[in-house]
């Protein structure tokens, strides 16, 4: 889709609907008379703005909700301990598996537990520095001692809705592409 000064302004459903890419993005959010029209229009389960364009405006406006999820990583797999906090339990993985002694502020389970599946862990560190070395040293995790970590345990960014399903559709991409390369 591509927009033309002068002509109808494209439905909610059309910009949604579109295979968002950056190129897409940048394009959208280069065109203020866009931006303006639809943040005219409110989504109306929140009442504010429509998710397409309240992540792509973000994505040029650094904001607190940035900088949090810059600080933070999601871990998927740790099991939660009864005897220790999360806390103590993100902080033991650091350092026996990454080799980093690195403290959380503060780690909250995400959505609602079931006995069948282990909820995601979201850990805030204090500084984007700390999150980088995390993320960098997150595949030392697959080399572990630890069946249960190795197989189990992974380290991700903290990403929005938005910004996950963009980070699956290139997975996606690049995985189809070394089937057809295989070929």
């Amino acid at each position: 889709m591509t927009y033309v000064e002068g002509s109808a302004t494209p439905s909610y459903a059309e910009i949604v609907s579109v295979n968002i890419n950056f190129t897409d993005t940048a394009r959208v959010v280069t065109n203020p008379s866009m931006v303006s029209t639809f943040h005219q229009r409110r989504c109306p389960a929140t009442g504010g703005p429509r998710p397409a364009i309240a992540s792509t405006v973000s994505m040029n406006q650094p904001s607190e909700e940035q900088e949090h999820r810059a600080k933070s990583v999601i871990i998927s797999g740790l099991a939660p301990c009864p005897i220790y906090a999360d806390n103590k339990l993100v902080q033991d993985l650091f350092k026996t598996e990454l080799g980093l002694v690195i403290s959380p502020k503060y780690c909250k389970r995400l959505g609602q537990s079931a006995e069948s599946r282990i909820g995601r862990l979201l850990v805030v560190l204090s500084c984007v520095e700390h999150a980088n070395e995390v993320l960098a040293r997150a595949r030392l995790l697959r080399r572990s001692k630890t069946e249960y970590v190795r197989d189990k345990v992974y380290i991700n960014r903290n990403l929005t809705a938005v910004e996950a399903q963009m980070e699956y559709r290139e997975r996606c991409r690049r995985r189809q592409q070394r089937v057809d390369n295989d070929n």
